[in-house]
């Protein structure tokens, strides 16, 4: 790539930090100026709500890519009430969030990369169930070069439960459902796997079966597998194990 192309490119992309990202103090940046090290990585568990609030308004840990939030709603648990949280007043600090209390928060968040003269974006949507303030259950979708996604989920437990299957009523109520690959379907049935949530893992298997023989269905026969396909076999054996069914 020329010098004067670059540059270029360069120049577009700080034309989106300005008029589509904002170019405004973050929350991040304010959450890392009071907590020297903090790098906003998403998920870390046991994470109190601020630290969560802080890694969604990351600006993305590509160099390619710049992340932004898209819509966030947070809701303080009780119970089966949900009594909204009003993020600004977690900003200045009239809000304190406290460890007595459990928390959800939902979240899409826009990506946005240079293609040639022309912008790409992705978005994703995500879930973050904090028990006692402390980050023990998430659907999250962490951004990589070009904005691909890539989801990580860990099941909620025990009383958790219901929370989770509320944030996915509501999620869906928005259209932003979860996204997934291959791979990423078997692996978040092993998560309901080790949550003990077997009919959940199940679903998920059969969801995953139903793409992974089409999309192998489709491959001549003596070709290697291509690696995602690859990938998607490991955990699609290791889920079949954990279930007790045979592979073929």
């Amino acid at each position: 790539m020329s010098r004067g192309l670059h540059s270029f490119r360069r120049l577009v992309l700080g034309a989106w930090l300005l008029v589509g990202i904002g170019c405004e103090t973050t929350y991040y940046d304010e959450y890392r100026d009071r907590h020297p090290g903090f790098e906003g990585t998403l998920p870390r568990d046991d994470a109190p709500l601020e630290e969560v609030l802080a890694a969604l308004h990351s600006p993305g840990g590509a160099e390619t890519i710049e992340v932004g939030v898209a819509w966030l709603e947070i809701a303080r648990i009780d119970g089966a009430a949900w009594t909204p949280v009003d993020f600004a007043a977690i900003r200045s600090g009239q809000v304190v969030p406290s460890d007595a209390h459990d928390y959800a928060v939902l979240v899409s968040r826009v990506c946005r990369f240079s293609s040639g003269l022309s912008e790409e974006r992705a978005l994703r949507s995500g879930q973050y169930l904090l028990a006692g303030n402390r980050l023990v259950a998430y659907d999250h979708y962490e951004f990589r070069d070009r904005c691909a996604a890539r989801n990580q989920f860990r099941a909620a437990r025990d009383v958790v439960v219901p929370v989770e299957r509320e944030a996915v009523r509501r999620l869906a109520a928005r259209g932003a459902g979860p996204r997934l690959g291959l791979a990423e379907t078997f692996r978040r049935g092993l998560s309901y796997v080790e949550a003990g949530r077997l009919t959940e893992a199940q679903a998920m298997l059969v969801l995953g079966e139903r793409g992974y023989r089409t999309a192998t269905a489709q491959l001549p026969a003596d070709a290697p597998l291509p690696d995602p396909i690859v990938e998607a076999a490991r955990y699609r054996a290791t889920l079949m194990r954990a279930l007790g069914v045979v592979t073929r």
